[in-house]
């Protein structure tokens, strides 16, 4: 959705105000359009989710009979079938809720109880009137079976204490179908009661709490950093940034920061809240597209997803990958509201959107009693010189149609601007404006990171092939401090540059008339978008998944001058096919297809401030598992001196939408967080 374009009289230009360049967006023919859009995603997304609850009791029934098969490829389709029904069949139906029950049977017969008990705590969560007596007894044993093996023997006991007293009270309508676990649960309740001692399994999160050197500063334009470091302001004698208000020695934290906001480009893989990778997830009830990894997870996300569910439910949100840009306009609403209140108490009426606008932007450069990532965000209007033609007009298009979205499907509006006295096309144009700013700052200073999962499986595979006994010794880290960098590596640095320019000159010279192809956003929903916009313009009739994937896509510049060129009839039967497709896009990832990836992309505003064009790079940002960003000294740094950050952190930055340099594809980045984490103490140690 995001490549159809807007009607648009002229360019917009990066250097108007926000508010000018979406009154120009403003108009009949692209807000009919775009609410005609609206009309058709809702259409075919209730068609899509009716058909699926209609095949779904048939597919649980042949899921079941599978389960008792042996053949371990009959086995993963099956645990997918199961997924599948688990995520997008109604939540409040027996189907569903069953589901969560095979599964759970199927990791026990796989031996990964840990994970069984995952969809067992789940299932114990959920309404009672959804579950039979005799699915919550099967459960309940199946739980208390699952803890003993997993080694939690005083929960195991508990749990025991549970089942015998639904035995006892309980009428089961169908024996039959208890007996065996009742037979099950006899086998263990002898050895659940034995005493043990030293043999219970207890799972040690060890946390290690991170505080910056001389504590936090607190500050909005650097609240996560130092006390050491001090922010200025850009003067005629020089540059803007950070700077040690004393002698910091090399090693020590400047700066503990912990991101609130992250935007997963393809569904079921994580919990949207934690972050947390599992291999069973659940997901929102109503849209049945956002996952989580818990009951607890989702309750905690339902105050703010309650406004976005519509969104995620019809594809909008993902399509147009505004997870991030959503959620940062909740909570510029909530910043605003206060202000608006205040201004209304005292009698002030803005009943002019350019007025309304005016207003939220001054109340945020004013705004310092205490800190607040959106009032830093709206008081700085991005550089969006920075991004390409086509960038900008992408970010303009996603906050024209999220702001109409956001008008007429949710409720946020009336929310946080009910006292702005402002006809429907007005206030949308503010709202848009606030987006497109919010939008300039998720583009320009978040960072994308390849989401990539080891199997232990594979990893155990390779050990025992001794596929590394022919790697020779590796040398130690602390030799690496000592050597030269040619040398360690075994570089020969003459040949090898030689070699190195050669290759990129030929490649460019052969590749040079695909540039527009080969240089395509490595999102999975980018990717997918531009699939599938060739396929509909070629008219192409899209049978199985496998012609998603393997798809050919016209070169972005010719695409776009075809799509410019549609009337709204055309546009609109363009976009019944996206969103009809768009459920195909979401069954690859249940299957979890090879060539499909996901993405994580994190905003940190307080790493711009120390994001600079000094020629000292002397602090190390380290991205940890936990989500927190901390901030070391690489050197010794003397007071009056400015902080910038080392190149490490420039190549993660979101390269691929910032003028036409490389995208992250073609640097070797590190995939595994957990490599940084093991380097992060020698690092502050050294």
């Amino acid at each position: 959705m995001h490549r159809i374009p807007l009607y648009m009289a002229s360019e917009p230009r990066p250097e108007a105000s926000e508010y000018i360049t979406m009154s120009e967006v403003m108009c009949p023919r692209n807000l009919i359009e775009c609410e005609l859009f609206l009309k058709i995603l809702r259409k075919t997304t209730d068609t899509v989710f009716l058909n699926f609850s209609e095949v779904a009791e048939s597919c649980l029934n042949i899921s079941k009979k599978c389960m008792n098969m042996k053949s371990p490829t009959v086995l993963k389709m099956t645990l997918q079938s199961l997924d599948e029904i688990i995520c997008r069949a109604p939540s409040a139906s027996p189907t569903c809720v069953d589901a969560i029950m095979a599964r759970s049977v199927l990791c026990i017969k796989n031996n990964q109880n840990a994970t069984a008990c995952n969809d067992l705590l789940y299932y114990e969560s959920l309404d009672p009137a959804l579950k039979t007596a005799e699915g919550t007894i099967i459960s309940q044993i199946l739980h208390c079976i699952c803890l003993f093996v997993n080694r939690e023997y005083e929960a195991s006991k508990d749990k025991l204490s549970v089942v015998k007293g639904l035995i006892e009270n309980g009428t089961l309508a169908d024996q039959s179908e208890v007996s065996p676990f009742l037979a099950l649960i006899e086998q263990h309740e002898e050895r659940i009661n034995q005493a043990r001692k030293n043999v219970e399994f207890c799972k040690k999160v060890q946390t290690q709490d991170f505080a910056p050197f001389k504590g936090f500063k607190l500050t909005r334009k650097i609240p996560f950093a130092s006390q050491a470091c001090d922010y200025f302001e850009k003067s005629i004698e020089k540059s803007g940034g950070v700077f040690a208000s004393c002698d910091v020695p090399k090693g020590k934290i400047v700066l503990v920061e912990n991101p609130v906001y992250f935007q997963f480009s393809a569904p079921f893989l994580n919990c949207e809240l934690c972050g947390v990778h599992q291999q069973q997830l659940y997901s929102c009830d109503n849209c049945r597209y956002r996952s989580y990894c818990s009951m607890s997870c989702m309750k905690s996300d339902a105050e703010v997803h309650q406004y976005e569910c519509t969104g995620y439910k019809i594809g909008l949100i993902p399509m147009l990958e505004a997870n991030m840009l959503f959620r940062l306009f909740c909570e510029a609403g909530e910043y605003i509201l206060p202000a608006i209140v205040d201004f209304a108490m005292d009698g002030g009426i803005l009943s002019n959107p350019r007025d309304a606008w005016t207003f939220i932007l001054e109340h945020a450069q004013e705004e310092e009693k205490t800190y607040n990532l959106v009032g830093e965000l709206l008081a700085t209007a991005p550089d969006y010189n920075l991004l390409t033609r086509e960038k900008y007009t992408e970010i303009v298009t996603t906050a024209f149609r999220l702001s109409v979205f956001i008008y007429n499907d949710t409720r946020l509006a009336e929310k946080y601007f009910y006292l702005l006295p402002l006809v429907k096309t007005d206030l949308i144009n503010v709202m848009a404006a606030i987006l497109l700013r919010l939008g300039g700052h998720v583009l320009l200073n978040s960072q994308r990171d390849n989401l990539c999962y080891t199997h232990r499986e594979g990893f155990n595979a390779m050990n025992e092939n001794n596929e590394f006994e022919n790697c020779g010794i590796l040398p130690m880290p602390t030799d690496r401090i000592s050597a030269n960098v040619f040398s360690y590596y075994g570089v020969n640095a003459i040949t090898d540059f030689v070699d190195c320019y050669n290759n990129v000159h030929d490649s460019i010279a052969e590749v040079e008339h695909e540039y527009p192809e080969k240089f395509l956003n490595d999102s999975p929903i980018f990717r997918f978008a531009d699939r599938l916009h060739s396929i509909c313009i070629q008219k192409y009739e899209i049978e199985a998944v496998e012609d998603l994937v393997s798809a050919e896509t016209f070169p972005e510049h010719d695409l776009n001058e075809i799509l410019q060129i549609f009337n709204t009839s055309q546009r609109c039967q363009l976009l019944t096919n996206i969103a009809k497709y768009f459920q195909q896009f979401v069954y690859q990832y249940f299957h979890k297809i090879e060539s499909t990836l996901q993405l994580k992309s994190t905003l940190c505003v307080t790493l711009k401030a120390f994001r600079q064009n000094c020629g000292t790079k002397n602090i190390k940002a380290i991205f940890l598992p936990n989500g927190k960003v901390v901030g070391v000294t690489a050197k010794n740094v003397h007071k009056g001196e400015e902080l910038v950050l080392c190149p490490d952190f420039a190549r993660l930055r979101d390269q691929n939408r910032i003028l036409d340099l490389a995208r992250s594809e073609y640097f070797s980045f590190s995939t595994s967080i957990e490599n940084e984490n093991e380097n992060v103490s020698n690092f502050i140690s050294s």
